[in-house]
This record gives C-alpha cells, sequence and structure tokens, in this order.
C-alpha cells in the first residue's frame, strides 16, 4: 500500500483578513490600523455635519450711513 502522509493543519492563528498573527493578537496591524481610521473619520464626519447643520444665519447687514 502507497501511504502518503497527510498534512497537519496549520495551527497559527490567522486575522479576519487572513494574516498570520503573532501570539496573544486578536487582529493583525493593518486591521488595526483601518479600524482606527475608519473611526476618525466618522468622528470628522460628525464633527463636519453637526457644524454646518447648527449655523444661525447671517444677520441683517448693517446699514451704511
Amino acid at each position: 500500500m502507497n501511504q502518503t502522509p497527510i498534512p497537519l493543519l496549520d495551527e497559527t492563528p490567522s486575522c479576519e483578513c487572513g494574516a498570520a498573527l503573532l501570539q496573544g493578537q486578536s487582529r493583525c496591524s493593518k486591521c488595526l490600523r483601518r479600524e482606527r481610521w475608519q473611526r476618525k473619520h466618522a468622528a470628522h464626519q460628525r464633527r463636519t455635519r453637526r457644524r454646518n447643520e447648527n449655523r444661525r444665519p447671517p444677520r441683517n447687514p448693517r446699514k451704511e450711513a
């Protein structure tokens, strides 16, 4: 009989994107940076939207003497 060894499954933990992780990591550095950027970008979008919504209409221009 010809017996070929079955390759063992890779026990290295991997990230959602498929990158190999070091011990104690839950996400790779690329995914951590992407998540940080998304949070900062969402906060920036909220600030600019809020700033535009809260603006009062300009008052009447001063009358020239």
